[in-house]
């Protein structure tokens, strides 16, 4: 990997961010004992066919809605129009020979930079957001700490969001004679006061949002969910 060119990348970037983005108080840790919350929804079948079908005519990636409108949330949250959260990366370029048979995590947390601008149509806010994540695919292996470090405050979350559109068969069973699968169970933890994963299926949109609960209560969290939802309907409603 071109690590200068990475550098590089993230700076020109994060240019001119600088401070952080924060929705809890500065003084909040996250250990993992620290109690967390979960507020979960379907946002709806019509919802998901027509923002799948509004990402597809525009030639945009549902990621980028999705991370437009949690821009916002964020944004209205932090009171900032220039806004920064992590998001999690596979960290599995298609273009690294026999990348698909390594094993290994080589997930990643990188920041997404949205600037909201209210004289900005929303079609011109999405085409610029997937344009600017396009450009950093490449360099998405640069670890936090060191963007961080190159950028100052401005690379500075406490927020993340990960679009987990990687397909799964709960029911599939290993190939090898003999061996059956029973059972399976997966557990997530994050080090961040909010966490919100979308995951499209075939026909829907989950949402999930974990939350600290010293900093955010269930009732909070789930207005939360239920603006981003909102915002989602919005983006098609407008656009």
């Amino acid at each position: 990997q071109d690590e200068e060119a990475a550098r590089d990348a993230w700076r020109q970037a994060l240019a001119g961010a600088d401070e952080p983005t924060r929705v809890a108080p500065d003084d909040t840790v996250v250990s993992a004992s620290t109690p967390f919350g979960r507020v979960s929804l379907l946002a709806g079948e019509e919802l998901a066919a027509a923002l799948k079908d509004f990402a597809r005519t525009r030639g945009l990636t549902l990621n980028t809605v999705v991370q437009a409108a949690w821009a916002m949330i964020i944004g209205q949250m932090a009171g900032r129009n220039d806004v920064v959260f992590g998001a999690s990366v596979a960290g599995r370029p298609a273009g690294l020979p026999g990348m698909e048979t390594m094993l290994g995590l080589f997930i990643n947390t990188v920041p997404v930079r949205v600037r909201l601008d209210p004289a900005q149509t929303v079609a011109e806010l999405l085409t610029e957001l997937q344009a600017a994540q396009s450009a950093l695919l490449d360099h998405q292996h640069l670890g936090l700490t060191e963007i961080q470090r190159l950028a100052g405050p401005g690379a500075v979350f406490d927020t993340l969001m990960a679009f987990e559109n990687y397909p799964g068969d709960p029911d599939a069973q290993p190939v090898t004679e003999g061996l059956r699968l029973t059972d399976s169970m997966l557990r997530e933890s994050t080090n961040f006061p909010l966490a919100l994963v979308v995951n499209p299926t075939d026909d829907d949109l989950r949402i999930r949002l974990d939350h600290l609960l010293s900093v955010f209560d269930a009732a909070m969290a789930r207005s939360m969910v239920e603006r981003f939802v909102w915002v989602l309907e919005q983006v098609v409603v407008d656009s």
